[in-house]
């Protein structure tokens, strides 16, 4: 299967993630291999490319266990029902991403504004990404993913031979990540009734997520990253034209700038929501929280 995004409403198909792998000794330009505490190379079997390099001591199981096992414990938890998913291939099959999106779990803390439950699982062959499970949310008015610090329910597993997913362990993540979820209706609330002024949300934005202390070609010292400041008070203005000068609009401006990147690159927008995050764990948040 090569790389690329699709989408699907059958959970059950798990046919883009069903690549073989299969580990080789690093070689030398003259094709010597090299010893093995440099570690092993990550070949695709069915391509024949090298998608990645790891340990000398880590082993490679595919992708098809732990999602498997995942499945299984959505079955018997979650109700699927007109489940929309999206599944990526990235690096020639070095990394994955699936996207499930359950429209049976929902909130709506204003009328017509309505963010579902939605599940991230990320994995990687190359040790580039850990196997990871995140809850976090799915806004329908501008299809934003939503990211706070709270709610985003993570599950972490180290690759190796050994590992796997437990499906105990899955279960009571799944349960945590409905929970939560289902709190963030009055959470919401309370962010609107949390009135700002608009240089109030730049003073925000300037020293969160676009605060990057750097030197410019000249050596002088710059504090700000003001492309990314100007794109943040783009989307809150946008935010701001459908719910008022309020916390759920910088929060929501955050998380449009997150999610509507400019590349393309699925790292890129990973660091972006951890950015949005973080920003929600400083003082200058909670001050405007408790203002």
């Amino acid at each position: 299967m090569p790389d690329g995004i699709t989408f699907q409403t059958d959970i059950d198909d798990l046919s883009k993630f069903d690549i073989p792998f299969e580990t080789r000794s690093l070689q030398t330009e003259e094709g010597e291999p090299l010893p093995a505490r440099f570690g092993r190379a990550v070949k695709r079997m069915d391509t024949e490319q090298i998608v990645g390099r790891i340990g000398p001591r880590t082993a490679i199981k595919g992708y098809m266990n732990n999602l498997t096992t995942l499945n299984r414990v959505l079955h018997d938890n979650v109700n699927l029902d007109g489940v929309s998913i999206k599944d990526a291939v990235h690096h020639n099959g070095g990394r994955i991403h699936r996207q499930i999106i359950f429209p049976n779990y929902k909130v709506e803390p204003v009328i017509g504004d309505v963010t579902e439950l939605m599940l991230d699982v990320h994995d990687s062959v190359d040790n580039s990404w850990a196997w990871q499970v995140t809850f976090t949310g799915y806004r329908l008015w501008c299809l934003n993913g939503c990211t706070t610090k709270d709610f985003s329910i993570r599950m972490y597993g180290r690759h190796g031979a050994n590992s796997k997913l437990d499906y105990g362990s899955a279960m009571r993540v799944i349960a945590q990540g409905i929970n939560t979820f289902q709190s963030r209706e009055s959470e919401f609330r309370t962010l609107m009734q949390s009135k700002v002024k608009r240089s109030e949300v730049e003073h925000l934005y300037r020293h969160t997520i676009a605060w990057q202390p750097r030197r410019d070609s000249k050596g002088n010292r710059v504090l700000t990253n003001h492309k990314r400041l100007d794109a943040l008070m783009d989307a809150y203005d946008t935010e701001r034209s459908f719910s008022g000068d309020n916390m759920y609009s910088v929060y929501n401006g955050a998380t449009r700038w997150a999610t509507h990147s400019d590349t393309t690159s699925p790292d890129a927008r990973r660091l972006r929501h951890l950015d949005v995050a973080k920003m929600q764990r400083t003082h200058h948040w909670s001050e405007k929280l408790s203002a």
